[in-house]
C-alpha cells in the first residue's frame, strides 16, 4: 500500500484534533515527577505516538518470551495481541477483561488480530481522526474483510461488491488507504530501552512525601 505523504497526514490530523485541555498540560509535569519517584521509566521518541512505543515494547518483550499485558480500553490495541501479548481491558462497572488471540478473533469474527487494522480502516474512527469508508459500520466491515481478507483485497476486487456498497468503496479508496495507515500501530520505533530497565524497584519515598 502506498503511504500518504507525511505533510498530508499532518494536515489531516491537525485539522480535526482538538486542542489539549489546559488542565492536562499542567498535569503532565506532575505525573512525570511521580513516575520518576517510583522509578517507572518514561519512554519518549520524537515523531512517534505513545501507541507506537507501546506496540514496539510489547512485541520486543514478546520476542523475548515475556508475557505482556496492555492495560487499555482502546480497541486499536487488539491488532498487537499475540500468543503472549494480551489486552487487559477495563470493564464498565468494574473489573477487567483479558483478551488474547482467541478472544479477539471471536469478538470481531476474524482470522487474525492483524485484521483489526483492516476493520478500523473501513469503519473509521472519529476519536482518532480517520474517515474510513462512509456508511460502513462494524458488521459490514467484518463481512467485507471475511470475504476479501484485507482492504487491499477489497479494493483490488471491488467489482465483486454489489450495489451501493460498491459505489461507497470505490468512491473512498484514498480515504480507506489513508485510514489503514493511520490505524496501524508502529512496532519498529527506535526505543532505547533494555527489558532489565523495566523491572520493578522500590520507590524513592523522599520524593513522595
Amino acid at each position: 500500500m502506498a503511504r500518504p505523504s507525511v505533510m498530508r497526514l499532518s494536515l489531516h490530523i491537525k485539522a480535526q484534533r482538538e486542542e489539549t485541555p489546559e488542565d492536562i498540560k499542567l498535569s503532565v509535569p506532575i505525573i512525570k515527577n511521580i513516575l520518576e519517584a517510583y522509578h517507572i521509566p518514561i519512554l519518549q521518541v520524537d515523531g512517534f505516538e505513545a501507541d507506537d512505543i507501546i506496540g514496539t515494547v510489547a512485541l520486543k518483550a514478546s520476542e523475548k518470551g515475556m508475557e505482556t499485558y496492555m492495560l487499555t480500553p482502546d480497541k486499536d490495541y487488539a491488532q498487537l495481541v499475540r500468543n503472549n501479548v494480551f489486552m487487559f481491558r477495563p470493564r464498565h462497572g468494574g473489573g477487567y477483561e483479558k483478551l488474547g488471540v482467541q478472544e479477539i478473533e471471536e469478538k470481531y469474527s476474524i482470522t487474525s488480530p492483524l485484521q483489526v487494522i483492516d476493520l478500523l480502516a473501513l469503519m473509521g474512527d472519529s476519536a482518532d481522526n480517520f474517515p474510513g469508508c462512509p456508511g460502513v459500520g462494524e458488521k459490514t466491515a467484518i463481512k467485507l474483510i471475511n470475504e476479501f481478507g484485507s482492504v487491499e483485497g477489497l479494493i483490488e476486487n471491488s467489482s465483486q461488491v454489489k450495489g451501493k456498497l460498491r459505489e461507497k468503496v470505490e468512491g473512498a479508496v484514498e480515504d480507506i488507504r489513508m485510514s489503514k495507515f493511520l490505524a496501524t500501530i508502529r512496532t519498529d520505533v527506535p526505543v532505547d530501552i533494555k527489558m532489565e530497565d523495566l523491572k520493578r524497584v522500590e520507590p524513592d519515598n523522599t520524593k513522595l512525601d
